[in-house]
């Protein structure tokens, strides 16, 4: 992957093109995470890619190519955050939640919905660690957080996923 960044950086588009081949899926995965919709997972991936594509040059570290992506992709999902909060709708989020169950990826939608409805600090580092394998301290630079408060947040989440499936299991059993 280093190779094809520095030849992205002197302006080979194929090898850019390589590159984000390499990260998209677990890009729009982490993007639809966050967003809760299809559409809004892919503009934001849209953006995403042209953003790194006119900055690459500025990536200091060739191997953190894609800590560095994900880093953009996530502002990117927190301004589309900001702007579609003041015009919310109760359609978009009922057309989420089929998009949800619809979703084919590895994982059970129960699991999916638990996920989705943590706090987004919790989220974020939950899909982070199982959704692109990334180390503690590779989050910690994702976020911009202490290596420590990644361990703890991923403590929580883990927690309160336990908590949600033990109540989830007791309800089933009745």
């Amino acid at each position: 992957m280093e190779y094809l960044v520095e030849r992205a950086k002197k302006g080979h588009k194929a090898s850019f093109v390589k590159l984000i081949d390499q990260v998209k899926e677990k890009a729009f995965r982490t993007a639809y995470m966050h967003l809760g919709n299809n559409e809004d997972a892919k503009d934001a991936l849209q953006e995403t890619i042209l953003k790194a594509y006119e900055k690459i040059s500025a990536l200091r570290e060739n191997r953190f190519f894609e800590t560095w992506f994900i880093r953009i992709l996530l502002n990117e999902c927190n301004d589309l955050l900001r702007e579609r909060s003041k015009i919310i709708s109760i359609r978009e989020k009922e057309a989420a939640k089929s998009v949800l169950y619809e979703e084919e990826n590895t994982g059970s939608v129960e699991m999916k919905i638990m996920i989705r409805n943590l706090p987004k600090i919790y989220r974020e580092v939950i899909d982070l660690r199982y959704n692109h394998d990334m180390k503690v301290e590779q989050i910690g630079d994702v976020l911009g957080i202490p290596s420590g408060t990644v361990k703890s947040r991923l403590h929580m989440a883990l927690l309160l996923l336990r908590k949600k499936l033990v109540r989830e299991e007791a309800g089933n059993e009745v």
